[in-house]
């Protein structure tokens, strides 16, 4: 059950509180979410540089099709 308010000043004290503990975990989000490119922007560095070498074998359009993928993040 929630508890009730006695004064208005309380009110915007509990929901200035409540939104900086939301602004953390955004930021805590977004810290995550620019990990998490830069391993997939390193994963496919790694592809591609593995494909380079056989381009001959794995076609000019699959190695075009992972670039553009890449040019993506």
């Amino acid at each position: 059950m929630r508890k009730k308010y006695y004064s208005e000043g309380a009110l915007i004290f509990d929901l200035s509180k409540r939104i900086d503990a939301l602004n953390g975990r955004i930021d805590a989000l977004i810290s995550e979410l620019s990990r998490m490119k830069e391993a997939l922007a390193a994963r496919i560095d790694t592809i591609i540089s593995d494909l380079s070498p056989r381009m001959e074998d794995t076609g000019l359009f699959n190695f075009l099709k992972i670039y553009q993928l890449k040019s993506l993040i």
